[in-house]
C-alpha cells in the first residue's frame, strides 16, 4: 500500500511538472506574438499615422506608391547621411566613457549600450532612451544601473553644452540676425542651469544618502549610487575631454 501511494505521488508530481512545463511554453508563446505585434506596429508608426474614426483607423502619412521612386533619387546624399547616421551610437559612446565612473567599460560595451538606448528612444514611446542604454551597460559590464543611468545623463547634458557651442561660433561666424543669437542665449542658460544642478546633486546626493540610511537603507543606497554616476568624471580633465568628445556627435 505505501509503495501504490507513493507511486500515485510521483505520478502526480510528474502530471504537475508537465502541466507547468505546458504553461510556462503557452506564456512563453503569448510573450513572444505580443513582442511581435508591438514590433509590427511600431514599424508601421513611421508610414502610417493611428488615429480613431468610429473605431481605429491607420492613415497614411505620404503617398506610398511613390516611396520606391523617391527613394532612388535620394541615393546619392542617402549613403552618406546612412553612414554618419550609424557613427552617432559610437561617437556618443565615447563621450560616456569619459564621464562614466571607474573602472571605464569597454568600447564595444558603451556602444551597443549606446545603440540600444538609441533604438528604444526612436522606437518605444516614453524617450526611455537614457534608461534602456543604462539597463543595456549594467548587464554587459557587470555594474549597477543607478550610476550607469546618471552617468548617461551627464553625458546628455555635454551633447548638449557641445550642440550649444557650435551653434554659438555658427552666430559667431555668419549675420545670422536675433533668432538664432536668442536661440543660442536660451541653450546656454539652460545647459548652465542644468549643469550648476548636476553638480550639486553630485556633491548633496551622498550627504543625502548618509542621512537617509538608518531609516530607508535602500533608498539612501539608491541616492549614493546615482551621487556616484554625476560625479563619474572625477576629475575636470575628463570632463573637458568629454566635452571636446561632444562636440562630435
Amino acid at each position: 500500500a505505501a509503495l501504490r501511494s507513493g507511486g500515485r505521488a510521483d505520478l502526480r508530481g510528474v502530471a504537475a511538472s508537465a502541466a507547468g512545463g505546458r504553461l510556462r511554453a503557452v506564456r512563453r508563446a503569448a510573450g513572444a506574438a505580443a513582442a511581435l505585434a508591438l514590433a509590427a506596429l511600431l514599424l508601421a508608426l513611421p508610414f502610417f499615422r493611428p488615429g480613431w474614426d468610429g473605431g481605429p483607423t491607420l492613415v497614411a502619412r505620404f503617398e506610398l506608391a511613390r516611396f520606391p521612386a523617391r527613394l532612388r533619387d535620394s541615393l546619392r546624399w542617402l549613403g552618406g547621411f546612412a553612414a554618419l547616421a550609424a557613427l552617432l551610437p559610437a561617437l556618443r559612446a565615447l563621450v560616456w566613457r569619459e564621464v562614466v565612473p571607474a573602472p571605464r567599460p569597454r568600447l564595444a560595451d558603451a556602444y551597443h549600450a549606446t545603440a540600444l538606448g538609441a533604438l528604444v528612444h526612436n522606437a518605444v514611446p516614453g524617450k526611455l532612451g537614457p534608461l534602456a542604454a543604462a539597463v543595456a551597460l549594467a548587464r554587459l559590464a557587470r555594474r549597477p544601473v543607478a550610476p550607469a543611468l546618471s552617468s548617461q545623463l551627464v553625458a546628455k547634458l555635454l551633447e548638449l553644452g557641445g550642440i550649444v557651442s557650435l551653434a554659438a561660433l555658427a552666430a559667431a561666424l555668419r549675420a545670422s540676425g536675433s533668432a538664432l543669437r536668442d536661440v543660442v542665449l536660451a541653450g546656454a542658460a539652460l545647459f548652465a542651469l542644468l549643469a550648476v544642478a548636476a553638480a550639486a546633486a553630485a556633491r548633496g546626493a551622498p550627504r543625502l544618502a548618509a542621512g537617509l540610511a538608518p531609516r530607508a537603507p535602500r533608498l539612501a543606497a539608491f541616492l549614493a549610487a546615482l551621487g556616484e554616476g554625476l560625479a563619474g568624471a572625477g576629475r575636470p580633465a575628463r570632463v573637458a575631454a568629454a566635452l571636446v568628445l561632444a562636440l562630435l556627435p
